[in-house]
This record gives C-alpha cells, structure tokens and sequence, in this order.
C-alpha cells in the first residue's frame, strides 16, 4: 500500500510502500481513502514532543480525511461496508495516518459525508469544523441549513 510519511520519528515525508491495516477490531473501521486534510499540525505527529496521535513510523501522515469503508470490527453499527465517510482520525489505532490508501480509524471517529460534498473537499473539513465548533462560534453565527461558512483556522 502506497503511503506519504516518514521511516522515522523525525524523518523527511516522502513516499512509502507501507503494509495493509491490520483487521478491524471492535469500535474500528478500514477506510479506502479518497482525500486527506493537510495542515500545521501534520509537521507535528513525527517530531520529539509533538502532537502525540500513536504514529508508529515507517507511517503515513495525516489526521483528517474522507474515503468509503472498505471493513467493519465487530460491533460497529453507525456505518456499513461504502458507506462515503469523513474523520478527524486522532489518535490513530493502527500507529498510521490518512494520507496512504487505506487507514485504520475508530468508528466513533466518523460522520457521514454529505450526499452532495465532493470527497475531496470532505477530506479538510474535519479539522476546521471542529475548530469552529468548541467556541461556539458556529451558534453565534447562527449558521443554519443552506448558509455558506469559510473556516480558515
């Protein structure tokens, strides 16, 4: 499986022959990949006292995305076998990231994407929105259905 990621904790990102995730467990999935976010924080997951997500290089990068589920665990119940799904996949259950064809994520972790959001803008909206959403910044805005909200941060 082709991956973009580092051989080791704080190595140069480049691409990668990575192995398949392993079989979902209870409460995790297996994504096909259709788009990855890319953002600051990504140059975090690999370094010494970064942001700590269970990356276990050789890995692939990346904590958002969007794909359709390609295996269930056992116990999972909020989505099926393609089902188009976006995540903000942290920390990471099988030690890689998002941007590789495939990742293992937890279910928990994900939501549907909305049937008229092309996968590949669905694949940078998981960071952003939940940027937005903890201050409340959404209710004061009083966004509803229909409105049209630019995050940048």
């Amino acid at each position: 499986m082709r991956g973009c990621g580092v051989r080791s904790a704080g190595g140069r990102v480049e691409l990668l022959e990575l192995p398949s995730p392993k079989a979902p467990g209870p409460g995790e999935v297996v994504l096909a990949v259709q788009a990855a976010g890319m953002g600051q924080w990504d140059g975090l997951l690999h370094i010494p006292g970064g942001w700590e997500v269970g990356l276990r290089p050789p890995a692939a990068l990346g904590v958002e995305g969007a794909g359709t589920v390609a295996a269930v665990g056992p116990d999972v119940t909020n989505v099926v076998v393609g089902d188009l799904v976006l995540t903000h996949a942290a920390p990471l259950p099988g030690g890689s990231g998002l941007w590789a064809e495939q990742a293992l994520v937890t279910a928990a972790h994900l939501a549907r994407c909305p049937a008229r959001l092309d996968p590949v803008l669905a694949g940078g909206l998981p960071v952003a929105g939940l940027t937005a959403r903890p201050g409340k910044a959404l209710d004061r805005l009083a966004v509803s259905a229909g409105t049209r909200l630019l995050i940048t941060g």
